[in-house]
């Protein structure tokens, strides 16, 4: 079932964007789209076709009401039509850094660049409070340090994560109010500890230049092992030493850097340079936990004393239950792509040829304004596309919904029955709610873990 997943697991997956990895090199990572130039002499004119185009838009969008109450969302500020803020370069960036978290050519992130303004601005006052020479060089040094010494520390917890789903350690990692909840579970401890080194894991080992597997199947118990070890050693000493160098530097300001300083600088890269990345690794922590706690659920049902047709009901109101409710968040998330303004670059690439000579037309006027409505017309195809992807979208989740309620009301029907072939046990039944339980909330996490990704990346759209 894990199998099924994978197009929900991905937080920054894009809407159509599968088996796209082949093209991920060649991403510009600070690559922004933009509304199309508009002609000053023709302000009127564009302007009504704008609102033409927003209107239109407004209309399409005002007949899809939300499935559920995840679904609405208000923006504090309205951005252009269809501009989203580059989200697709965002996620390839971030998910390049898996292998490598940290620059090795101490390259300083955008947002801490000289011609980066902002932390210029934020840092002004302390600079004209302080008497002595503290510089903002200085400062951005400080900042520096801090952004290397975090993004290290999200790596760790996420490079543990996956030794303690691999070794069978993970359930003991969670706090107790949560074992006493997965009661179901817990005498599997008594048992030989249930070990899974994620595909994603693997994936990474293959990817990684400086390993010498080729295929995922040469990758062994033991070489997931070592690799996460040697992974988690490597990231410790880099933290050990970045954490005495940030030391150092905080020493040698001595008196100048005050705590008020301190915690400003933390803040500022926390929002601007870290909050993305801790959403992604929560995001990938959260899949390596409900996929170990899925493969807890399965091994305890195999544990039960079953029959064919038992083990045939579970597994198939397990998929027909996860099919139900990833096509109902997929229908959400699109509903929030539309309120935060990211679109995947599958909207971006609907082109409709124009015609051949407009770029020729002699007069200025005209053809600014010819090619301005054309842009407009281009815009409002895509908008029409985006509505036709929800309708898709929301037909599969009406079609996976009745499946499901309809194979779930036989099986209740089975289950009442006096006789009946592949009715489950009482404690068959608990291990299958559970599981559905665990579906439910590995699905809302996903959720809410993305549309935080849609709500913070516009105001990072330099950080990484």
């Amino acid at each position: 079932m894990s199998g099924e997943l994978n197009r929900f697991d991905d937080i920054f997956h894009d809407y159509g964007d599968d088996l796209d990895e082949k093209d991920d090199l060649d991403i510009d990572f600070l690559e922004h789209f933009t509304n199309p130039s508009k002609n000053s002499n023709n302000r009127d004119d564009d302007d009504n076709d704008n609102n033409d185009t927003e209107q239109h838009l407004s209309q399409k969008l005002n007949q899809l009401s939300p499935s559920n109450e995840q679904t609405t969302a208000t923006t504090t500020t309205k951005r252009p039509l269809l501009t989203p803020s580059s989200p697709t370069s965002i996620m390839k960036k971030l998910k390049s850094d898996l292998i490598q978290p940290i620059s090795t050519t101490d390259e300083m992130p955008d947002y801490l660049l000289n011609d980066s303004k902002t932390f210029e601005q934020i840092m002004h006052p302390y600079l004209q409070a302080n008497t002595s020479n503290l510089t903002i060089e200085d400062l951005r040094q400080v900042a520096y340090l801090e952004h290397q010494l975090a993004l290290l520390n999200l790596h760790v917890s996420l490079w543990k994560t996956y030794l303690h789903s691999g070794t069978g350690q993970l359930i003991n990692t969670e706090p107790s109010v949560w074992q006493i909840s997965m009661s179901t579970i817990l005498h599997t401890t008594t048992r030989t500890p249930l070990r899974i080194w994620p595909e994603k894991l693997k994936s990474i080992i293959l990817a990684d230049p400086n390993h010498n597997s080729t295929q995922i199947n040469q990758i062994t118990y033991e070489t997931c092992s070592n690799y996460v070890s040697q992974k988690l050693t490597d990231l410790r000493k880099q933290s050990r030493t970045l954490e005495s160098q940030l030391n150092d530097c905080k020493v040698k300001l001595n008196y100048r850097f005050t705590s008020e300083i301190n915690e400003t600088i933390k803040n500022y890269v926390q929002e601007y340079g870290i909050a993305l990345h801790q959403i992604f690794i929560e995001s990938q922590i959260a899949i390596i936990k409900y996929d170990y706690y899925d493969g807890l659920f399965v091994s305890d049902f195999h544990h039960e004393t079953y029959y064919a047709d038992q083990l045939k009901i579970f597994e198939n109101l397990s998929q027909s239950k996860l099919n139900k409710e990833t096509a109902t968040m997929e229908v959400a998330l699109l509903k929030q792509r539309v309120a935060h303004q990211h679109y995947s670059d599958l909207f971006h690439t609907v082109r409709i040829p124009a015609p051949l000579t407009l770029t020729t037309v002699q007069d200025k006027d005209v053809r600014q304004r010819l090619i301005y409505r054309y842009e407009q017309l281009l815009e409002r195809t895509k908008s029409d596309m985006l509505v036709i992807h929800i309708r898709t979208a929301e037909a599969k989740m009406e079609e996976y919904t009745q499946r499901f309620d309809m194979e779930y009301k036989q099986f209740e029907q089975r289950q009442r029955a006096y006789l009946a072939d592949g009715k489950l046990t009482e404690q068959m039944c608990h291990i299958m709610k559970q599981r559905f339980k665990n579906i439910d909330e590995r699905l809302q996490t996903l959720y809410d873990l993305k549309v935080c990704f849609f709500v913070n990346a516009p105001t990072v759209k330099n950080s990484i």
